[in-house]
């Protein structure tokens, strides 16, 4: 067991705390709510399987959950924060007409990105560093924030994995409401994080040339 825990240690040193939660929090979510649900299948599947393949297959497991998670159900994520940025938005203005979004995206539009190049661009600007010199671990922060999505989609799996097995130890509805509540809580601070990185956007002339100079360097179109 020293053995495995020392390998560990390993491969969380060489992939990085916050690469290493999102590769690994899916297939960790999946099989212990499949636990909670039918415990007893769960661990005569489980018994076998050695403790090393258990790690690893774990890891690659949850490096294609978090693929799928990263792809679809993100941007979908995205979307929604952004409808929640422009309902703020909308009710500052009304206090202060100088009310100028901090949501990035927003701010993106203002450099002259097309509409379906927006998304893309902030992208780009999070994958260059460009938010290096804010002196916050971006990814770690926003690795957290994906934790509570990913639990979303844990719990709906569970509801409908629930759904289909009898006498499950939890009832599915149980798994929705959590669903649904780890859902609402993912974007509060999903809101802060992506306000604070909006603000820095348009922090100063030099910051704003910098961030277009990326953009352009990757071929994405800017005024």
């Amino acid at each position: 067991m020293g053995e495995v825990s020392e390998l560990v240690k390993e491969v969380v040193y060489k992939m990085g705390l916050s690469r290493f939660l999102r590769y690994t929090y899916g297939s960790f979510i999946l099989l212990f709510l499949s636990a909670v649900i039918n415990p007893s299948e769960v661990q005569a599947i489980l018994k076998d399987i050695p403790v090393v393949m258990l790690v690893f297959g774990s890891l690659i497991i949850g490096a294609g959950i978090y693929v799928l998670h990263r792809s679809i159900l993100i941007p979908i994520h995205h979307f929604l924060l952004c409808v929640l940025f422009a309902m703020y938005d909308w009710l500052v203005t009304f206090k202060d007409p100088s009310h100028a979004t901090s949501n990035p995206v927003g701010v993106i539009k203002t450099w002259g990105v097309p509409l379906g190049l927006k998304m893309i661009a902030y992208t780009v600007l999070r994958r260059a560093d460009f938010f290096k010199d804010m002196n916050l671990d971006l990814n770690l922060a926003h690795a957290q924030n994906g934790l509570l999505v990913m639990t979303t989609e844990g719990m709906l799996f569970a509801s409908i994995y629930s759904n289909q097995v009898k006498r499950p130890q939890v009832e599915w509805p149980i798994f929705l409401f959590l669903g649904v509540l780890f859902l609402v809580c993912s974007y509060p601070p999903s809101f802060v994080l992506h306000s604070l990185e909006g603000r820095f956007m348009k922090k100063d002339s030099e910051t704003i040339e910098n961030g277009k100079g990326i953009l352009k360097g990757a071929g994405i179109p800017v005024t």
